[in-house]
């Protein structure tokens, strides 16, 4: 399976927040909730380091998350 990688990000405070969305959590369910959104804070070859349900953050192949552009705004 293919995902696409185009990043979204948030505009907090001069820095960017990345997220990703888990599509398959096999052999990791407690790390990992189905279809929720985590932040990312590393990218490394085909790997992303997020933080996990543990509080953590631990690396996961790119293959269990799908990667989606968004813009959010917050109003002031």
């Amino acid at each position: 399976m293919s995902i696409a990688t185009v990043w979204f990000s948030t505009n907090d405070m001069n820095e960017n927040a990345f997220f990703a969305i888990c599509i398959n959590n096999a052999g990791y369910p407690v790390a990992l909730e189905l279809h929720k959104i985590y932040r990312v804070i590393a990218v490394e070859d085909d790997e992303l380091q997020v933080i996990d349900e543990s509080g953590e953050g631990y690396w996961f192949s790119t293959e269990r998350f799908m990667l989606k552009a968004a813009v959010l705004e917050i109003a002031t």
